[in-house]
Formats: C-alpha cells, sequence, structure tokens
C-alpha cells in the first residue's frame, strides 16, 4: 500500500539510488520523507511491516515523484504465511 508521496527533491541525490535499487537508499532522505522512513524503522518495522520505494513516474525520462510503499505478510490461522500454508496444502484458508 503506498503510505506516501513526495518530490524526488527531498533526495539528496534526486532518487537516482531509489531509482537503481541501490543499498542505502534511505541515506539520501531529507525532511519528511526521512522523518516518515524513521517512524517505519522504529515503531512498523518491529511488527512485521516492510518498506520499499520507488519511483512512481518518469517527466522527461528523468526520475519524478518517489513513493514510499508498505508490504506486509498475511499470517493464516495455521500460522503460516498464506504461500507457505497453501504449498503445504495445510490452509484453513482464514486470515488472521
Amino acid at each position: 500500500m503506498q503510505v506516501y508521496r513526495f518530490p524526488n527533491a527531498l533526495c539528496s541525490d534526486r532518487g537516482r539510488r531509489i531509482n537503481n535499487s541501490e543499498p542505502d537508499w534511505e541515506a539520501t532522505l531529507e525532511g519528511r520523507p526521512k522523518a516518515a522512513y524513521e517512524f517505519w524503522h522504529d515503531h512498523l518495522r518491529p511488527l512485521g511491516f516492510h518498506l520499499k520505494a520507488e519511483v512512481l513516474e518518469y517527466p522527461g525520462g528523468m526520475p519524478g515523484d518517489i513513493g514510499l510503499i508498505l508490504t506486509w505478510k498475511v499470517r493464516c490461522i495455521c500460522g503460516n504465511s498464506r504461500e507457505a500454508a497453501e504449498y503445504e496444502g495445510g490452509c484453513t484458508g482464514r486470515i488472521r
């Protein structure tokens, strides 16, 4: 789920590391995007949420707005991830 959208000017490299999927892309964030990343890192990551960043548009062929995407794994009542439970044939289909 996209939780935040911001201009690439709020990255010190204008989104280059995010566009190239380079490590430590979060070090380029400035201002509110940096605060959003820190909130995820401190409060949501321990709960099992994941965060990724991606370039959302390419005006004139260059990176434009950046999106922060929050993801998580769905757990079945059996305790396995939905993918694992379905593969093993033990999923009840009910989600926790």
